[in-house]
């Protein structure tokens, strides 16, 4: 990551907070900072990909094992060393503590390396380290909706076709709507009653 990119970082303000749902049961806050950046909260994001423990620090420790490396693009390789290496300045946000920057776009690059990965079956080798009940269960749970023939292409559309939302946008309001207007049946129309 250069240093124009880190001073740009450090020196923007989230100006727009909310929450992003993508499950009836999962949602990951979400920021838009001065200088239009859509960011990710890193607790969310782990919650989001069932990654247990360590909080906001689980995403980051998860992205730097060994077996994901391959699969990293390098913007997120970037944002990794940047992460570690406290290079990256905490942004503060409009409510709550400050925290790491984590794009949006970043958040693609995440679900493209796990399905990359899972694709050339270095997910299953991980399942048959993982510890079962005597029954056969696994002692740990893997993302459910993340199936070879269903729940990874879903995932990965609906991932592009938000992020594409998000660029169109100029701020929180127009996202929503937007998203709104994509994903629901009861959209209120906008006036524009300047006009």
């Amino acid at each position: 990551m250069n240093d124009e990119n880190i001073v740009k970082k450090t020196l923007s303000k989230v100006t727009h907070q909310g929450k992003w749902q993508i499950a009836d049961n999962i949602d990951i806050d979400c920021y838009v900072t001065s200088d239009k950046l859509r960011l990710l909260s890193l607790r969310g994001t782990a919650r989001a990909m069932d990654l247990k423990g360590g909080g906001s620090g689980g995403l980051l420790r998860n992205l730097k094992a060994k077996w994901i490396q391959p699969y990293l693009s390098d913007h997120l390789r970037e944002w990794i060393l940047g992460a570690e290496t406290d290079s990256i300045s905490k942004i503060s946000a409009v409510s709550g503590p400050a925290f790491i920057p984590f794009e949006a776009s970043l958040f693609v690059d995440v679900c493209k390396a796990y399905i990359q990965a899972r694709n050339d079956g270095i997910l299953n080798e991980l399942k048959n380290k993982t510890p079962k009940t005597q029954k056969g269960h696994n002692t740990v749970k893997y993302h459910q909706s993340l199936t070879l023939d269903s729940g990874i292409p879903h995932l990965d559309k609906h991932l592009v076709s938000v992020i594409t939302l998000m660029k169109i946008s100029d701020n929180w309001d127009d996202f929503m709507y937007f998203f709104n207007k994509s994903y629901s049946s009861n959209v209120q129309l906008q006036f524009n009653f300047k006009d």
